[in-house]
């Protein structure tokens, strides 16, 4: 994917990007992790602990029911919100 940023002062900044969901690759032997992804696996690894901690939940209910403490864990990770509501995703 393309992305453009603009800033107010008409300076711009251009580069390619992979989108979140490309983390998902299998990993190879001697293949280093890309540490842009670490924030990425640290809330898909919350969601996944969560969800084994919970009771047979359909996949709303499972959401609903651990959203909140997902931000919180985020949080105190130091993950952003948004990065924070990842993990869910694809779990």
């Amino acid at each position: 994917m393309r992305v453009r940023i603009a800033l107010p002062d008409g300076r711009t900044s251009e580069a390619w990007r992979r989108s979140a969901g490309c983390q998902m690759v299998r990993e190879e032997p001697g293949l280093q992790r890309r540490p842009e992804f670490r924030p990425l696996r640290q809330s898909l690894d919350i969601a996944i602990d969560h969800y084994k901690a919970r009771d047979f939940d359909t996949p709303l209910g499972l959401f609903a029911n651990t959203y909140l403490q997902q931000q919180v864990r985020g949080a105190q990770l130091g993950l952003n919100p948004l990065v924070a509501s990842y993990g869910p995703a694809p779990a």
